[in-house]
């Protein structure tokens, strides 16, 4: 008797990758060009933080809406950086990000970044606007491939319904 698996394994498809190769040889950084309101913005894919980050300039250059993040009082929430553990801002901010066509929607902490970016942009010669760390990672199937200096996401394909 033949068996059927009554719960088969998703498909997945990836519908893009982007070059970091020019990033990585030249800041040595994976930075990935998203569009947000009409204007080409530069973030750091970094797996060393559990948050999204974006520039305070950015989002008043925009004009973004921007929400005050609720807290328990005395509770002090703290992310985790690749330099160690920093206290959250409490000033957030969602944007959609697109790319290749897809949307991305990314819920920011919005911190003023402006002096380690410049820096960055004095000996490296890039504008950065923000950093997507884990979690926009994980939420979207997001891989940064070394070998082939790459990042893609990856979707699920869904099935239609009959």
């Amino acid at each position: 008797m033949e068996e059927t698996n009554t719960n088969p394994q998703p498909e997945y498809v990836v519908p893009f990758a982007i070059s970091i190769a020019e990033h990585i040889d030249s800041v040595g950084l994976p930075i990935v060009e998203f569009t947000c309101e009409g204007k080409e913005l530069s973030f750091i894919i970094d797996s060393g933080s559990n948050g999204c980050h974006i520039n305070k300039s950015v989002v008043e250059e925009l004009n973004l809406k921007t929400y005050i993040h609720e807290k328990k009082e005395g509770v002090v929430e703290l992310v985790s950086t690749g330099n160690g553990l920093a206290k959250a801002a409490t000033e957030r901010c969602e944007i959609t990000l697109s790319l290749e066509g897809y949307d991305f929607n990314v819920d920011f902490s919005v911190d003023s970044l402006d002096s380690a970016f410049d820096f960055i942009k004095e000996t490296d010669g890039v504008q950065l606007h923000g950093i997507l760390g884990t979690n926009f990672l994980r939420a979207n199937n997001w891989t940064i491939d070394f070998a082939n200096n790459a990042v893609y996401p990856t979707f699920e394909v869904k099935k239609k319904e009959n």
